[in-house]
């Protein structure tokens, strides 16, 4: 007698709505249990969470600037996902894609805003693309698994900035954390009047527009889905499997890069040790979870980017009036991530018992 998993071939949009919702509601139990062990009252702590993350200007405009790295670093992950791959290297997509536009930003420091942040952009997104690009044409050519080549290219890219933050582009002066110069005024993302949420926001939405409609719309949009859902049906139909594969990871990579443009360009204005990858967001790998709590639908992953940087917002305001530990928001979203997984393999597959002969 032994279990075994049997796919499913009637999963509806609502059936995928219904279970994440029921992941989300189960990881919250889990998580009051937490607060209970540590004395603290779920019920008040839920709603500081959601006062602190959308009750005043300052807290909107707090989770406004972490959705936009959730929101690209998501769409990074959904596009190579629909192909079937799994990228996890939006850390390090990031990290490149911010290290190619400081590079502008100080390579071309006269520059108008109009031709300097463009240029910037584009850096950016071929920097991450690169990136993404190298573990797609690995997997396309030898093979190579893109969850072990994307999680290794994530610590190059992380050293990297590093690197010029202590070394090369290291700022004078006699500061001691390491950074860099900042990026010049004409480099500057412009932000929305009365907040700090810079129009990498707009980037982003608009991106996740142009994929939900791609991927559904076009010939390249279906060729894509159809390598994700069936491999041998898209080689029997002519399809190529690598450039599916090298265009997914490119654009994966590339979106994820622009993550990195967000954060030099709108937020930081220079590079800093360790800076991108904070305990309580990690955003690349936080792009995996708003993307399956959006049920892989980049419209709806607008939605969920929002409300996952209104946890971490909240998230952190907790930490201070609870008095809880730093690394309570790392673990309600692992609990949302294993709820949301869990509940997407119980969607996509069956449970069944299998006896054999005594």
């Amino acid at each position: 007698m032994k279990f075994f998993l049997q796919k499913r071939t009637d999963i509806s949009a609502a059936n995928n709505i219904r279970s994440v919702l029921i992941s989300v509601a189960l990881a919250l139990v889990a998580f009051s249990f937490v607060l209970l062990a540590s004395g603290a009252d779920p019920i008040s702590a839920y709603k500081d969470i959601v006062m602190a993350a959308f009750g005043s200007v300052r807290g909107l405009s707090n989770t406004g600037i972490k959705m936009i790295p959730f929101l690209l670093c998501g769409l990074a992950f959904l596009v190579p996902r629909k192909a079937g791959l799994w990228n996890i290297g939006g850390v390090g997509q990031l990290h490149m894609g911010a290290v190619m536009s400081a590079w502008v930003a100080y390579s071309f420091p006269d520059l108008p805003a109009p031709l300097l942040i463009p240029l910037m952009i584009i850096a950016a997104f071929i920097g991450g693309g690169l990136l993404g690009g190298i573990c797609g044409f690995l997997k396309a050519k030898w093979s190579a698994n893109e969850v072990v080549t994307t999680m290794m290219f994530n610590y190059v890219a992380i050293l990297l900035v590093n690197h010029l933050s202590a070394y090369p582009w290291r700022r004078g002066g006699g500061i001691a954390y390491p950074m860099t110069s900042e990026i010049v005024p004409a480099a500057w993302m412009p932000v929305i009047a009365g907040t700090r949420i810079h129009y990498t926001v707009v980037i982003g939405i608009v991106a996740a527009i142009i994929i939900f409609y791609w991927l559904r719309k076009t010939k390249t949009g279906y060729e894509i889905r159809t390598v994700g859902s069936n491999p041998q049906a898209a080689k029997y139909s002519g399809i190529s499997s690598m450039k599916i594969i090298l265009l997914t990871m490119f654009i994966g990579g590339g979106l994820a890069g622009l993550a990195g443009f967000g954060e030099v360009s709108g937020l930081q204005h220079s590079l800093r040790v360790n800076d991108f990858t904070p305990p309580d967001a990690r955003y690349g790998f936080s792009g995996l979870i708003v993307a399956y709590l959006a049920g892989m639908n980049s419209l709806v992953l607008i939605i969920s980017s929002f409300l996952f940087g209104g946890i971490i917002t909240g998230g952190n305001t907790l930490q201070i009036i609870a008095d809880l530990s730093s690394g309570i928001t790392g673990l309600f979203q692992g609990l949302i991530l294993i709820f949301v997984i869990g509940g997407q393999v119980l969607l996509r597959y069956k449970i069944k018992l299998k006896t054999g002969e005594p």
